[in-house]
């Protein structure tokens, strides 16, 4: 986490008027990070590992109403926290939809 705070106090004082984006893979997904970023004024996305968190995937199973961009892409935004986190944060939830593998056998 140090080094995520000193990188941001080396791109601010180079360039104190930018805006800080990050972008981080699941590996970072935790409330202190995700906390510290908030903290700092950083627009920020971080995958979210669903395998730990079940309560994600029964929201998006049980979802009914999906906000489409076009024919393949949807998407809702929710705010939520895992139930240790003090804060919650807003989520985008976003599916693709993908050509469906057939399993019968093919005769040449």
């Amino acid at each position: 986490m140090q080094f995520i705070v000193d990188c941001i106090g080396s791109i601010r004082a180079a360039c104190p008027s930018i805006k800080i984006e990050v972008r981080m893979d699941s590996a970072f997904f935790s409330d202190e990070i995700v906390s510290k970023l908030d903290e700092h004024g950083i627009e920020f996305t971080i995958s979210v590992p669903f395998e730990r968190f079940s309560e994600l995937k029964k929201m998006i199973d049980c979802r009914r109403r999906w906000r489409y961009f076009n024919d393949e892409l949807a998407y809702f935004d929710t705010s939520w926290k895992p139930k240790k986190w003090d804060d919650k944060f807003r989520f985008l939830f976003i599916r693709k939809k993908v050509k469906q593998q057939s399993k019968e056998l093919v005769s040449a």
